[in-house]
């Protein structure tokens, strides 16, 4: 039985057990991992991941989209709901959205959001521009001062525009569907009158879990097929399982590997995601189940 007690490294996933006296393993000997008890407790978004910044043009004092900002997210486990969230905070903190005349919403130009029937994930931009109409009178265009409180440090373009997103890193484009380089879309043109939504969607299969699938090794089993060759059992996240949730992905079904003839004092054991990374566990409250049939 392998628990916190075992944990010899900050991320959580590496553990050493001590034998009470020395094992002599022999060529037909065979381990497995029987149980595995672990918590959902990693990140998808982190400093780690490499994968928790981008970046958006806006506009300045004299209404040119020429203004660079970088959101850095907070680490932690992310839906596309709760980026959308901690986007519309950045935001808000930066001052990058219209406050309604009455003071009782913020309206915001560039947003997240899922598209379910492409499998995508969408930048939504809404177009902005100094005389403003969304449709919603007969009015035609008004200055848009009529609508919204004028903000402090910028003003809206004089003709309908929209932000830019600009992808800074790879791996924050992996999440979310886009290539490094900004985001290309069919905005506002001169025969734009209202202000009007633009939305553009992933241009490949966003991935919200960088760790999703998860493999794990000990110094006591070599598999000469495989890499790494000592690879004792594999697991994903499984269904109906949240973020925080105990989890036992392994369920019953126990695979006995061909053990590393030799003699042990110890044996290790290591936790590591698809990409050959230590899993980040945050929470220590683990237990391992290690069978050896000798």
């Amino acid at each position: 039985m392998i628990n916190q007690s075992h944990i010899v490294d900050p991320s959580n996933s590496k553990f050493v057990y001590d034998f009470p006296s020395a094992l002599t393993l022999v060529e037909v000997d065979s381990c497995a991992i029987k149980k595995l008890n672990v918590f959902f407790s990693w990140f998808n978004i982190s400093k780690k991941y490499g994968n928790n910044t981008m970046t958006y043009l806006w506009w300045d004092n004299a209404g040119v989209l020429s203004q660079s900002h970088t959101i850095t997210f907070q680490d932690g486990y992310y839906s596309l709901a709760t980026l959308n969230e901690a986007l519309l905070s950045a935001m808000t903190i930066n001052g990058h959205c219209l406050e309604s005349v009455n003071g009782q919403s913020n309206v915001y130009f560039l947003q997240l959001r899922s598209n379910p029937t492409t499998y995508s994930i969408e930048f939504l931009y809404n177009s902005l521009a100094e005389y403003y109409d969304d449709g919603s009178t007969a009015s035609g265009p008004l200055p848009y001062t009529t609508y919204f409180n004028a903000p402090t440090g910028w003003k809206p373009p004089p003709t309908y525009e929209i932000p830019q997103v600009f992808i800074g890193n790879e791996a924050f484009g992996k999440l979310l569907g886009f290539p490094y380089g900004t985001v290309a879309i069919q905005g506002p043109d001169s025969s734009t009158l209202l202000a009007q939504q633009y939305s553009v969607g992933s241009q490949f299969t966003p991935q919200m879990e960088p760790s999703s699938n998860f493999f794990i090794t000990s110094n006591l089993v070599s598999n000469s097929l495989g890499i790494p060759n000592n690879l004792i059992d594999s697991f994903c996240i499984p269904n109906a399982v949240s973020f925080g949730d105990m989890m036992s992905p392994l369920g019953d079904q126990v695979v006995y590997s061909k053990a590393k003839a030799g003699v042990y004092h110890s044996v290790t054991i290591e936790i590591f995601d698809q990409s050959f990374n230590a899993l980040q566990i945050l929470d220590p409250n683990i237990l391992i189940i290690l069978s050896i049939l000798h």
